[in-house]
């Protein structure tokens, strides 16, 4: 389950969506939404809904100083809330929550809402995670790239924003330490056979057409002598046998004495 919380003023939703992750493709199962609950009442409704889900893990955006996860985790003792742990170097990861820098719940900053978006692109375009909400559907429909980040071009993204913050904890290698379902290798897999299957056929053949004859896979090249040999080719044959005759050369002087002959001849011409 992710959680998108809100001020509860009666602008942006509270939105929490439970995801089927036993089998691919992914698909949302149970919606919560609410602009006017607020967050000190939010983490009981969390929990419930998690009881009802088999005690499904739960990813909050800690971005309102992280109330809603400490809550539930703390006061109502839900012990499958996700912790993340920050890194100067890689970024916002899922860990186990013993790190010192580890916290309950998810900042959405510019990075993890970046990879979020990026991965559910991925995952959509590859059919691996299925929508069938009309409201989350509308709402995928008016989000889009604005500068340097992500939002709804009009209206609201909260629902949005659950998928980006699932997409993001799929690519963290969470979901397959829990289910064995490896959605990296299995977008992979079908981009490796949609490729081979846009191959052109290559055609064999036994040397025989359809009626059984003999097919000339090749023609041979038949070599033909020149009618008459060329006046200063000729020279230089009689220049090699007359200083072979002589005697006393070498072959590297004879071959010298041949090659200064032609390059004389050429010049001359």
């Amino acid at each position: 389950m992710t959680v998108d919380v809100s001020e509860g003023l009666g602008q942006d939703a509270t939105c929490a969506v439970v995801f089927d992750i036993t089998a691919l493709p992914y698909r949302p199962v149970a919606i919560y939404q609410n602009s006017y609950i607020d967050p000190m009442s939010l983490p009981q409704v969390l929990a419930s809904m998690g009881q009802k889900y088999n005690h499904a893990a739960i990813l909050v955006e800690s971005n309102f100083a992280g109330q809603v996860a400490s809550i539930l985790h703390h006061e109502l003792e839900y012990d499958n809330v996700v912790s993340t742990t920050r890194s100067a170097k890689s970024g916002d990861k899922i860990g186990g929550g013993f790190s010192p820098t580890s916290r309950r719940g998810v900042n959405m900053n510019q990075v993890v809402k970046r990879l979020g978006c990026n991965n559910l692109k991925t995952l959509v375009e590859n059919n691996q995670l299925v929508v069938q909400d009309k409201d989350m559907y509308e709402e995928l429909c008016r989000f889009a790239v604005d500068g340097k980040t992500f939002k709804a071009e009009s209206g609201h993204d909260d629902l949005v924003m659950c998928l980006v913050m699932f997409a993001w904890m799929a690519d963290q290698g969470y979901i397959r330490e829990q289910t064995d379902v490896n959605v990296r290798s299995r977008i992979a897999e079908m981009n490796e056979r949609a490729a081979w299957d846009s191959l052109a056929p290559i055609a064999f053949s036994d040397g025989h057409d359809e009626d059984g004859e003999m097919i000339e896979l090749y023609r041979p090249v038949e070599f033909t002598p020149p009618e008459r040999e060329l006046p200063v080719a000729k020279r230089h044959h009689d220049l090699f046998d007359k200083e072979t005759a002589r005697g006393g050369r070498t072959e590297a002087q004879l071959g010298d004495i041949f090659h200064a002959a032609m390059m004389r001849d050429q010049f001359e011409e």
